[in-house]
C-alpha cells in the first residue's frame, strides 16, 4: 500500500512538473537584448578615454526626459521611450551617435548631424557639456 502511494505521488508530481514546463513554454519569450546599457556605457567611456577629444555623455532622469521630449517632438513626431540616452561625439565625424535605452536594453540606435544634435540638446537642456 505504501509503495503504491509513493508511486502515485511520484506520478502526480511528474504530471504537475510537466504542466508547469508546458505552461512556461507557452509564454512568449522576450527577444534578447542586442546591446545592454552597461556594455554601451563601458564602450563609450573607453572610447572617450582613449580617443582624443571624443565626448561621451550619459543622460538620465530629468535630462533624459527633456531630451526624449525634444526628440519625440522633432518632425516626424514619434513616441520613443527611454530612461537613459547615451551620446558619443567624435571630432573626426560630423555625426553624433545616439542610443536610447529602456530597462537597460537599447531601443533605438542612430546617428545625428552634429549641428542638429547641438541644437536639440541646447533646446532641451541647455548648451553646456
Amino acid at each position: 500500500m505504501f509503495k503504491a502511494s509513493v508511486a502515485a505521488c511520484a506520478a502526480f508530481l511528474a504530471l504537475a512538473l510537466f504542466d508547469v514546463a508546458v505552461a512556461a513554454e507557452d509564454q512568449p519569450v522576450a527577444p534578447p537584448c542586442a546591446l545592454t546599457y552597461e556594455a554601451a556605457r563601458e564602450t563609450g567611456e573607453n572610447r572617450a578615454a582613449t580617443q582624443d577629444h571624443t565626448k561621451f555623455m550619459d543622460f538620465a532622469a530629468a535630462e533624459a526626459a527633456a531630451l526624449l521630449k525634444a526628440i519625440n517632438e522633432t518632425p516626424p513626431r514619434s513616441h520613443l521611450i527611454a530612461d537613459h540616452i547615451l551620446v558619443l561625439d567624435r571630432p573626426d565625424s560630423d555625426s553624433v551617435k545616439v542610443a536610447l535605452f529602456s530597462r537597460d536594453c537599447v531601443t533605438v540606435g542612430t546617428t545625428m548631424n552634429e549641428e542638429a544634435w547641438r541644437k536639440l540638446k541646447a533646446a532641451a537642456i541647455g548648451g553646456g557639456i
